[in-house]
């Protein structure tokens, strides 16, 4: 989701800084991506995903065995809470709230570093499409290109919609630039 609202924010601030003044009189021509669809179809994008899969499921395996100590360490808890003094419980009780408040941190630390990993991986290929939608909306003369894969863009005309020539740039085979859709 951040992905797409980085890829729209430099779309749309690109756009509107080579869109011309008001009081010039000429129309802006505007076009729209679906990202999500780019993104898919990018190439490189399969060995990203599975990079991405594999950190999360690192993320997965090192989450796990701290999920069962908590488990195991409530389970004797509630197995052992009769036999136990009011004093004894209470003690148990304050062991097992500070465990899972040590469980909570350490699962968002090892979040937030999966994030950071996972924003490492994806920018060379976000760099990449964003530099192909830059140089086709600076050759074509467009002056707002939108994602419609945001859920801002409302209705638009199929005619506008560059998705197939932006995924048709990032192509390897791709040299030539497609003409514009007018």
């Amino acid at each position: 989701m951040r992905t797409r609202l980085v890829l729209l924010a430099a779309l749309v601030g690109a756009g509107l800084a080579a869109a011309p003044a008001a009081g010039q009189g000429t129309a802006t021509k505007i076009g729209y991506v679906n990202s999500d669809a780019v993104l898919a179809q990018a190439p490189g994008a399969d060995v990203v995903r599975a990079q991405i899969q594999q950190l999360q499921q690192g993320f997965a395996g090192r989450v796990q065995p701290l999920e069962d100590s908590l488990q195991t360490m409530l389970t004797t808890f509630q197995q052992q809470q009769a036999m136990l003094s009011p004093e004894a419980r209470q003690q148990r009780e304050r062991e097992i709230t500070a465990k899972q408040q040590e469980f909570q941190q350490r699962v968002a630390q090892m979040e937030q570093e999966a994030e950071q990993q996972q924003r490492q991986l994806m920018a060379p290929l976000m760099e990449r499409i964003n530099v192909v939608i830059q140089t086709y909306r600076q050759e074509h003369g467009y002056g707002l290109i939108l994602d419609s894969s945001t859920g801002i863009l409302v209705a638009a005309d199929e005619a506008l919609d560059l998705t197939e020539a932006i995924v048709a740039l990032l192509q390897p085979a791709g040299g030539a630039t497609p003409p514009p859709q007018d």
